[in-house]
C-alpha cells in the first residue's frame, strides 16, 4: 500500500526509507531562498529539541537540559512537542499528505494536555522544572496553525488565521528572548514565563518562522515582499529600526548594571529612542513615497509628450495615406473629366454650326457639365478636411459614390459588385467624409489582397444584433445589442491567419512590403466605427479571402428625408416644387403674367409664362413671391432663381436671415422659404427658423446648398 494512504497504522521501515529519499530528492532541487530558510528553521528546531531529549535527558548531559545552572530546563514534554511541530512544518514544505501535519498537531496537543496533569517525564528534577504556561500557549498556537495549513489548497482566509497564530506566538518568543538577552530578572517573576527555557524559546521561534515563511505572499509577509515602492521602503527601513531598538536596549542594560542610569530614567530614554526611531522612519518613508510620486509625474509627462508626438505622426501619416489614395483616384477621374469637357466643347461648337438643333446640343452640354460636377463633388467630399460633426447621410448614396470612384483605380482583372437592395433611402448619423474614407480603405485593402485578380463585393444591409452577434465585432469593446447597418467588403484574396487578424487593428501593423503601406488603414477604420458607436468585424481564412464588416448604429426613426434643424423640429421640410416635364409645361398668354409686389431690398424674379399640369401656378395669400430665397451666394442666386422662376414660381431673394425676418414682420407670406443650410449655425438663422416654426407654420421650409455650386435641375 502507498505510503500516502491513511491506514491507521504506523509507517513501516520501507515507507520511512521512501520518505527520506523523497526528502533528499526535494532538497537537491533548486528552491527559493524563502522556502529554504523556512525548511532549515524547522530542521534546526527539530535538531536542537532532539539533542536535548536524547543526549540531555537520555544520556544525562545536563548542560543540554538547561543552558546555565540557574536557568529553567526544557522538559521532555516540550522537547517531544517541538520535534513534532518541526516535523509537521517540514512536512508542509515537502508537500506530504495532510495527515502528517495533523498527526504532529495531535501529538503536540497530547503533550500539552499532560502539562495540566503532571510532567511525568520530569521526575527526579527540581520541583520548578515543568512546561511553562507561555510554552503551552505557543504550542497550542502551533497546533492551530498546523491544522489550518494541512488542508490541500487551503482557503486564504484559513491561512490568514494561521498566520495570526504564528505571529502572536512569535511575538511571545521574541519577548522571552529579549528578556534573556537583557538579563531581565523581572522576566522570571512573570507568571507563565518563569519556567520557559532559553533553548525552548529559540526552538519555538524557529518553528514559528518556518510556518510564517510557508505562505510568504499572504498577510504582512506578502506586503513586505511585494514589488511596490512602499514595500521596498519597508524592507530598507525595517532592519535599521530593529537594530536601533536592540542596540538601545543593550546599551541601557549595560548602563544600568554599572550604575550610570536608573531604571526609571532608562525607561524614559527607551521611550525617547523609540519615538525618534519611529519619527525618522516615517520621515524617510515620506521622502521615499514623495520621490516615487515625483518620478511617476515625470514619467506621465514624458508619456503624454510621447503620445502627442505619436498622435501627430499618426495624423500626418493618415493625411499622407489619404492623399495617396486621392492621387490614385484623381488619375482615373481626370480621364472622365476630360471626356466631359470634350463633350461640352463639342456640343457648344455644334450649336454655332447648327443653330436649328441648338436645343439638343445644349441639353447634351448640360448633361456633360452635370457629369463633370458630380466628379468634382466626389473628389471634394473625399478630400475635404474632417470636422467630426456627424450629419444625417444616405448610406446608399455614399457607398455608390465611393464605389464609382474606386472603379477608376480598379485593375481589369478584379470585378466589383455592389448590392444596395436592402438599404434604399437608409439614413445614418455619421461623418460623411470619415465613412467614405473608411470604405475606401477597406476597398483598397481588398484590392491589394488580390494581386492576381479576383472579385470584390460590397454588401449593405440592416441587421438587429443580439448580444452574441454584437460580441463578435470586438470582444474587447463589445457593441450594445440593437439595430445596425452593416457594410461588408468581401474579397477572394489571400486571406489572413488568426495571428494576423488579432493584430490587424493595431496602428502601424501591415503585411505589405516596406514602403508599400503605413499600417494605419484598418486602425483608422476601427477608430471610425468606434467613434460612430459601432464596430469592425474581421472574418478571414488563409487562401479563401476576407470579409470586413462595419456595423454602424441606426437611430430609431431615421429615414432618408432631409433633417430639420434641432431648434425647429416642427417646421415642415419640403422640397422646392419638382422640375416640370415637357408634358406639364403650357404657354400662357403674356397678359396672364401676374405682377409681383416688391418688399424689402431683395431682387424679385416674376414667374415665367408656364403653368403646371394645365392649372395656374400656386400663389401666395397676398399675391407676393411664392418662393423666398434666403442666404444664397452672389453668382449662384441668379441661376437658382431663374430656374425656379422658369418652372412657374415667382421668386424673391434676400441676402441673409436678418432681411428675411424684416420681410416677415412687414407681412410677406411666401409659400416656400428656401434656406441655405449654413444659416442653421448662425444666430439670426436660428431665430428665423424658430419664428417660422412658432408663428408661420403654414410656410413650408426647404434647405438647398447655395454656397459652392448651382443645384442641378433634378434637385431644383
Amino acid at each position: 500500500m502507498h505510503y500516502h494512504e491513511v491506514r491507521g497504522l504506523p509507517p513501516t521501515r520501507d515507507e520511512i526509507r521512501l520518505l527520506m529519499s523523497i526528502l533528499l530528492r526535494r532538497l537537491s532541487q533548486p528552491v527559493a531562498a524563502v522556502t529554504l530558510v523556512g525548511f532549515v528553521s524547522a530542521a534546526l528546531s527539530c535538531l536542537i529539541a532532539a539533542m536535548v531529549l536524547f543526549v540531555g535527558w537520555g544520556l544525562g548531559e545536563t548542560r543540554l537540559v538547561r543552558v546555565l545552572p540557574d536557568l529553567p530546563a526544557m522538559v521532555p514534554e516540550t522537547a517531544l512537542s517541538l520535534i513534532s511541530g518541526a516535523m509537521g512544518a517540514a512536512g508542509l514544505y515537502l508537500g506530504l499528505r495532510p495527515w502528517v501535519p495533523r498527526l504532529a498537531a495531535a501529538f503536540i496537543g497530547a503533550m500539552v494536555a499532560s502539562f495540566f496533569i503532571r510532567p511525568v517525564l520530569a521526575d527526579g528534577l527540581r520541583g520548578n522544572d515543568a512546561m511553562s504556561i507561555a510554552t503551552a500557549t505557543q504550542l497550542l498556537l502551533i497546533v492551530t496553525s498546523l491544522s489550518l495549513r494541512s488542508a490541500v489548497d487551503a482557503p486564504r482566509g484559513r491561512l490568514r488565521v494561521a498566520l495570526g497564530c504564528d505571529t502572536v506566538g512569535g511575538l511571545m518568543s521574541v519577548t522571552a528572548l529579549m528578556g534573556y538577552l537583557l538579563d531581565a530578572d523581572a522576566l522570571y517573576g512573570v507568571p507563565g514565563f518563569s519556567e520557559m527555557a532559553l533553548h525552548t524559546t529559540i526552538c519555538l521561534l524557529l518553528v514559528q518562522i518556518s510556518l510564517i515563511l510557508r505562505t510568504p505572499d499572504i498577510g504582512w509577509p506578502g506586503w513586505i515582499r511585494r514589488e511596490g515602492s512602499g514595500s521596498a521602503a519597508v524592507r530598507r527601513l525595517f532592519p535599521g529600526l530593529l537594530a536601533v531598538v536592540i542596540v538601545d536596549c543593550v546599551l541601557q542594560d549595560i548602563a544600568i548594571d554599572r550604575g550610570w542610569l536608573s531604571i526609571e530614567f532608562a525607561l524614559v530614554m527607551s521611550s525617547m529612542v523609540l519615538m525618534v526611531a519611529v519619527v525618522a522612519t516615517g520621515l524617510r518613508l515620506a521622502l521615499t513615497v514623495n520621490a516615487v510620486e515625483a518620478r511617476a509625474v515625470q514619467l506621465e509627462r514624458l508619456l503624454r509628450a510621447e503620445e502627442e508626438v505619436e498622435h501627430g505622426f499618426e495624423v500626418q501619416t493618415l493625411k499622407a495615406q489619404n492623399l495617396q489614395a486621392l492621387g490614385q483616384i484623381v488619375a482615373g477621374v481626370a480621364h472622365d473629366f476630360n471626356n466631359s469637357l470634350s463633350v461640352l466643347r463639342g456640343n457648344l461648337e455644334l450649336t454655332q454650326l447648327d443653330p436649328d438643333r441648338s436645343e439638343d446640343y445644349l441639353r447634351e452640354a448640360i448633361d456633360a457639365t452635370e457629369r463633370a460636377s458630380a466628379l468634382t463633388r466626389n473628389l471634394l467630399a473625399y478630400g475635404r478636411k474632417s470636422q467630426n460633426e456627424p450629419t444625417r447621410e444616405l448610406a446608399d448614396e455614399i457607398i455608390s459614390e465611393i464605389s464609382k470612384l474606386f472603379r477608376r483605380v480598379l485593375p481589369s482583372n478584379i470585378e466589383l459588385t455592389v448590392d444596395l437592395d436592402h438599404v434604399p433611402e437608409q439614413a445614418l448619423m455619421v461623418e460623411a467624409a470619415a465613412l467614405e474614407t473608411a470604405l475606401m480603405n477597406l476597398l483598397i485593402n481588398a484590392r491589394n489582397a488580390m494581386p492576381k485578380g479576383g472579385r470584390i463585393q460590397v454588401l449593405a444591409k440592416p441587421m438587429q444584433l443580439d448580444p452574441e452577434q454584437a460580441l463578435q465585432f470586438d470582444p474587447k469593446r463589445p457593441l450594445q445589442p440593437g439595430d445596425y447597418l452593416t457594410v461588408s467588403v468581401v474579397d477572394t484574396g489571400t486571406g489572413m491567419d488568426a495571428e494576423t487578424i488579432a493584430r490587424a487593428r493595431d496602428a502601424f501593423f501591415t503585411t505589405n512590403p516596406v514602403g508599400k503601406g503605413t499600417g494605419l488603414g484598418l486602425s483608422s477604420v476601427d477608430a471610425f466605427c468606434a467613434d460612430s458607436g459601432g464596430g469592425l468585424r474581421i472574418d478571414s481564412t488563409p487562401g479563401q479571402g476576407t470579409t470586413m464588416t462595419m456595423a454602424i448604429p441606426i437611430e430609431p426613426g431615421e429615414t432618408g428625408a432631409e433633417p430639420l434643424d434641432k431648434a425647429a423640429p416642427d417646421v415642415p421640410a419640403t422640397a422646392v416644387p419638382a422640375q416640370l416635364t415637357d408634358r406639364e409645361v403650357q404657354v400662357i398668354p403674356d397678359d396672364a403674367a401676374r405682377p409681383v409686389p416688391r418688399r424689402g431690398t431683395g431682387r424679385v424674379w416674376p414667374a415665367r409664362r408656364v403653368r403646371m399640369g394645365g392649372r395656374p401656378a400656386p400663389t401666395s395669400s397676398d399675391g407676393a413671391a411664392e418662393v423666398l430665397l434666403i442666404g444664397a451666394k452672389p453668382g449662384i442666386v441668379e441661376q437658382l432663381a431663374e430656374r425656379i422662376a422658369g418652372q412657374g414660381h415667382s421668386v424673391q431673394e434676400v441676402p441673409d436671415a436678418t432681411e428675411a425676418l424684416t420681410l416677415l414682420r412687414e407681412g410677406l407670406r411666401p409659400v416656400i422659404c428656401v434656406l441655405n443650410p449654413a444659416l442653421k449655425h448662425q444666430p439670426d438663422g436660428i431665430m428665423l427658423i424658430e419664428k417660422l416654426r412658432r408663428d408661420h407654420s403654414a410656410i413650408r421650409v426647404s434647405y438647398i446648398d447655395m454656397d459652392a455650386r448651382v443645384p442641378s435641375p433634378s434637385l431644383v
